[in-house]
């Protein structure tokens, strides 16, 4: 959509249309390996190829790994984290984040706000936080390992085969 010279990604419309007024940054990544971070404000940040860091910062971030065995980190507000293809490192920060994991084994932690946590495809492990959290399983037939770390309250909906651990961590 190009309008008054303005060119707004799909990324970007999809988080205009979520948060309300804010514009965000969008970051790109290059096929190698990058270290990408945001800024004060909204960001986008796209990892692309390689095996990428990716970190938040204090808004509402968008942070994509694409390909890659990518080590991504929420930032202090809400965030919205993909892993994608790769073994990915996913983490979010202090806010109410939603996380998804990409098709192979990943991690996937939360923190101290209300997450959400998708795990994908393959064998994860998905640590809850100190949050009220909802974790939601991919019935695939593999063993993902659930860790509950400290009391919190949330909601699971996990695939049969998966194993449930109490007070571990990454």
């Amino acid at each position: 959509m190009r309008k008054s010279g303005l060119l707004l990604t799909t990324v970007m419309l999809l988080v205009l249309l979520a948060g309300g007024v804010a514009l965000a940054e969008v970051v790109k990544g290059t096929q190698r390996d990058d270290t990408l971070g945001g800024s004060g404000g909204r960001d986008v940040i796209r990892g692309y190829g390689g095996d990428d860091t990716i970190r938040g910062y204090r808004s509402d971030d968008a942070l994509l790994g694409y390909s890659g065995n990518d080590v991504i980190h929420g930032g202090k507000n809400d965030d919205t984290i993909y892993g994608n293809a790769g073994r990915d490192k996913l983490y979010g920060g202090p806010g109410d984040d939603v996380i998804h994991a990409g098709e192979n084994q990943d991690l996937a932690a939360g923190d101290s706000g209300s997450d959400t946590i998708y795990a994908g495809p393959g064998r994860d492990r998905v640590i809850i936080g100190r949050g009220e959290d909802e974790f939601i399983d991919t019935v695939d037939g593999q063993r993902d390992v659930i860790c509950l770390g400290g009391s919190q309250s949330g909601s699971f909906n996990a695939d049969p085969k998966d194993v449930i651990r109490f007070n571990c961590g990454p």
